[in-house]
């Protein structure tokens, strides 16, 4: 269960500064334009004069720039200046593309506004490794599972309040929604001053005892860290024991692991429900304000699922985890697949059974990710490489993540459109892949294996 008795106040305001500025903005973003996207497109018509066939094309144009900056930005990742101080001068960047967002309406250019889009993008790529490199330093060994999970839960949160900004206020100007997120980014990047860096980097790195350690008793607020600074000086010298990694011996079934894990996030789907499922519910037949609300729901069994996981990754662990929520995503597409169908072949309204088991098949999607696939993809990257092999691991998965990603926010409104939801299948497909794959090649204690 849920073990918090190594946390203090000085540890988690670290590890809320953190979230704060590499977490928050990347789920905000993420969703932004999903539920006030008619008032975005009304707004592309008008100062680009586009034809009704184009505007699904921009829509998606506009979408995909932020994983496909996010993209670029996750392949650097060898943090030689500390994760702490990457991410502190990084979040600047991710403000210049805050701003050229904010003033991209008043000068009613949409070249602004997919540039400040992808701008953000290139910050949420390295925030995000910097963010998960920083929050598994600090964070005590038995609680680095918890503070991990606790990452992805932040940005769940933050692709939630997305939402309902977007559902109250973006309709009526959808860029006081993406103003909005400047607030957070600006007082995360206020409180990352008053953090310290990583103790492992300053050691390992800078070869500094002396500030390794006071930076180490400033983030375990007691002087009684002997034993903690003992064990990274015996990671420290097994580092310096190891053989230099480069792309062609670092692979092994662990990197294998984790590109699958990755996949798995991308090909369950997940990005059509972040960017689009509000337009996926009112093609669906669903009226009003239903789409909207069922997509804040959609959020919130993400977070529920995150939550859970929270709770109890440390006694189920991630292989577990990973099967039930591979286990959910499969039935929950395969409803939704036959739920589509039916709807487009009558041609009328859906029946009230359909839009029941629509609405149930989606929240019960949100759940499943927000449980498994969603939460512990970090944790099996960070627990199989160590300190010196983390960063050219990361820099061969990560940005597989975001294309994936970008590459279905790009062609899905315009394959759809041929396909006719068909792409569903396809989604469940790759879930009973996956979980066949996870089910039998992944160890379930293997977690806890001495790193690479």
């Amino acid at each position: 269960m849920l073990n918090l008795s190594q946390l203090n106040k000085k540890l988690f305001f670290a590890i809320f500064s953190c979230c704060l500025a590499g977490a928050f903005h990347h789920g905000y973003h993420m969703t932004a334009f999903n539920i006030p996207h008619q008032a975005l497109i009304d707004w592309t018509v008008k100062i680009e004069a586009n034809q009704s066939e184009y505007q699904h094309a921009t829509w998606s144009m506009t979408s995909s720039m932020f994983p496909f900056g996010a993209f670029i930005g996750s392949i650097f990742t060898n943090f030689k200046f500390g994760p702490r101080k990457v991410l502190f001068h990084i979040s600047f960047f991710a403000l210049l593309g805050q701003a050229l967002m904010n003033l991209s309406k008043e000068l009613d250019s949409l070249l602004i506004l997919n540039s400040g889009r992808f701008n953000v993008g290139v910050s949420t790529g390295i925030c995000s490794t910097a963010s998960a490199f920083y929050l598994w330093d600090i964070a005590p060994t038995e609680n680095q599972k918890t503070v991990i999970v606790f990452f992805q839960f932040f940005v769940m949160i933050s692709m939630v309040t997305s939402q309902v900004i977007g559902m109250f206020v973006g309709r009526v100007s959808w860029i006081m929604a993406i103003m909005f997120a400047t607030i957070p980014l600006t007082f995360g990047i206020i409180c990352l001053q008053f953090c310290p860096e990583s103790p492992k980097h300053i050691l390992f790195r800078k070869q500094d005892e002396t500030r390794a350690m006071s930076r180490l008793i400033w983030l375990r607020n007691s002087t009684k860290v002997t034993e903690a600074f003992e064990n990274m000086k015996q990671e420290q010298n097994a580092l310096g024991l190891a053989p230099e990694m480069t792309v062609k011996n670092i692979w092994s079934k662990k990197l294998l692991l984790c590109f699958i894990v990755t996949v798995s996030e991308q090909l369950c789907g997940v990005s059509v429900f972040i960017y689009y499922s509000s337009e996926v519910l009112h093609n669906f037949g669903m009226r009003n304000d239903e789409p909207e609300y069922v997509t804040i729901g959609i959020g919130l069994c993400m977070t529920l699922g995150t939550i859970i996981a929270l709770v109890v990754i440390d006694s189920l662990g991630p292989k577990t985890l990973l099967l039930i929520s591979l286990a959910l995503l499969f039935f929950a597409t395969t409803a939704l697949s036959v739920v589509f169908q039916l709807t487009i072949t009558s041609g009328e309204a859906p029946e009230c059974w359909l839009f029941v088991t629509c609405v149930g098949s989606v929240l019960l999607y949100g759940f499943a990710y927000g449980l498994g696939v969603g939460s512990v993809r970090w944790l099996i990257i960070l627990k199989n490489f160590n300190f010196a092999t983390r960063a050219l691991a990361t820099a061969l998965v990560q940005p597989i993540k975001f294309l994936i990603s970008g590459v279905l926010v790009q062609i899905f409104l315009l394959v759809n459109i041929s396909w006719r939801y068909y792409i569903f299948v396809i989604f469940s497909f790759f879930d009973l892949v996956f979980f066949v794959y996870i089910c039998f090649y992944m160890p379930r204690n293997k977690m806890e294996q001495e790193s690479i």
